[in-house]
């Protein structure tokens, strides 16, 4: 786990795990219940649209940030581009 983060707005903590490809062939499949496409994307290329908090998470994990206490987490901004 590379931390947790409580959405204030939400009243909901939000838990955030740093996972590594095991197999570099695998192909990532969705489970068309919550995504309709699933892929490996790097940092820098992320699709859009995206949240705010959704880029800051996936930047916490990789930069190896771990957290004692939950992180507060504020209103949301989504980044078109």
């Amino acid at each position: 786990m590379t931390g947790y983060y409580f959405d204030t707005a939400a009243d909901f903590l939000h838990f955030v795990f740093r996972c590594e490809v095991s197999d570099r062939d695998a192909i990532p499949r969705a489970d068309l219940t919550e995504a309709s496409e699933c892929r490996y994307w790097p940092c820098s290329a992320l699709p859009r649209p995206i949240s705010d908090f959704t880029v800051r998470r996936i930047e916490d994990a990789v930069a190896g940030v771990k957290f004692g206490l939950p992180s507060r987490v504020g209103p949301r901004v989504w980044l078109e581009s």
